[in-house]
């Protein structure tokens, strides 16, 4: 598991959806072009807000693309959160290697990206929270 490391740009958003929202941010990854934040389990509703308006007003204030995630304490559900919305037939883990399974060649393709950019971005959010060393796609 790596050691989450919190930056002041982080602490900005992360101040900044908790007093949008009242939802208890565990985390926050700054991107590019994008921001994901992982959220206390249970705080999903109030971080997204009805119809996802509190994540638009986010992503109008921060003009970066944003992604909500909940926080859960068993690995696969939270990886399962993590690929969201993109779902998987099985997912297992073994050696601290987690395996996932897609039901087709499409969500197979989505699940790695070009050159494997979507699974390794997964797989840095997962080691954050989980000391795991690898997520692969069979």
């Amino acid at each position: 598991m790596d050691k989450i490391k919190i930056t002041s740009d982080d602490l900005q958003i992360i101040a900044l959806l908790e007093q949008m929202t009242g939802a208890r941010v565990k985390d926050c990854i700054i991107g590019e072009t994008n921001v994901t934040i992982v959220v206390e389990t249970g705080d999903i509703g109030k971080a997204v807000g009805q119809g996802g308006r509190n994540a638009k007003l986010l992503e109008q204030r921060l003009k970066k693309r944003i992604k909500i995630i909940e926080y859960h304490p068993e690995l696969l559900t939270f990886v399962t959160a993590v690929i969201a919305p993109l779902r998987v037939r099985d997912a297992r883990v073994e050696q601290d290697i987690v395996t996932l399974y897609p039901a087709d060649s499409q969500t197979r393709g989505a699940l790695i990206g070009r050159g494997g950019s979507m699974l390794r971005t997964y797989e840095n959010i997962v080691k954050r929270h989980f000391p795991v060393k690898e997520i692969k796609v069979e």
